[in-house]
């Protein structure tokens, strides 16, 4: 299991120095600016190892990208569950589908109260009830369709001309990216996988970081081509390191040479 620690995101260069872009649907709840200001925000970045707490630092309802990262993780635990429900290894699915509810929610919910977005840790919990009781009930894939839904909601209360900006949106990859270095280092002892929860997870927030980044990479080509190449080239190398839900024999890559890539960024 995840250790907690402190969400310490921070990016107020994001929030200040975003693009306008123009606006259409949210590039948040999908599926299942200049370099300078965005290395800038580099420097403020604060997901440590097992990051996914909202303790110490600035919490989620205090910063937008700290926010919608912490949507994103939970999308990404989500995303992970589902490839192990499609594998009908259903106890590793609950384990990633508790994690929402269980490590993320209660940091999530004052952020949620103050944006009236409406609750949906009781979508959460019937999931985790469902994959526990009746994991082939059609009735556990309308609660795991209504449990992204809730999620995508909360997004929605993102303003959404930043919604769509490209720099906030690469702020969400970067510390997308950045647990799930920390998550893939824990998982590696001796140069072997010995933790395959932590192993899924980093999986899956780097998938959740490449839908995102699909969805503006137009637009991040137009506005700033250089950063645009940076993101690209970083997910192209970083998503062959994770080349299934079970974790290969050995690691791909050191845990160094993964948190090289994301630092390329």
């Amino acid at each position: 299991m995840i250790n907690r620690r402190a969400i310490s995101l921070f990016l107020a260069v994001a929030t200040t120095a975003s693009l306008t872009v123009a606006c259409g649907n949210s590039p948040f709840p999908s599926g299942g600016g200049g370099d300078g200001a965005a290395k800038d925000d580099r420097a403020h970045h604060g997901l440590g190892e097992g990051g996914e707490g909202g303790e110490g630092g600035r919490s989620s309802h205090e910063d937008p990208v700290s926010y919608a990262a912490v949507l994103g993780l939970m999308k990404g635990h989500l995303l992970a569950a589902d490839e192990l429900m499609e594998l009908k290894d259903y106890p590793a699915a609950e384990q990633h589908i508790g994690h929402p509810v269980e490590e993320l929610y209660g940091d999530l919910e004052p952020a949620l109260i103050e944006k009236n977005v409406p609750p949906f840790k009781q979508q959460l919990n019937t999931l985790v009830d469902l994959i526990q009781s009746a994991p082939t009930s059609p009735q556990t894939r309308v609660a795991f369709v209504d449990a992204q839904q809730g999620i995508d909601r909360a997004f929605e209360a993102i303003p959404e001309l930043k919604r769509h900006d490209p720099v906030f949106v690469v702020a969400v990859i970067r510390e997308l990216l950045d647990t799930a270095g920390s998550e893939y280092a824990a998982a590696i002892t001796n140069g072997r996988f010995t933790e395959t929860v932590e192993y899924q997870d980093s999986r899956g927030f780097v998938r959740y970081a490449k839908q995102l980044y699909q969805q503006i990479a137009s637009e991040l080509q137009t506005r700033d081509p250089e950063l645009n190449a940076k993101v690209k080239n970083a997910l192209e190398a970083l998503l062959p390191v994770w080349p299934a839900p079970i974790p290969p024999a050995h690691p791909l890559k050191t845990p160094a040479q993964v948190q090289a890539l994301i630092q390329s960024i």
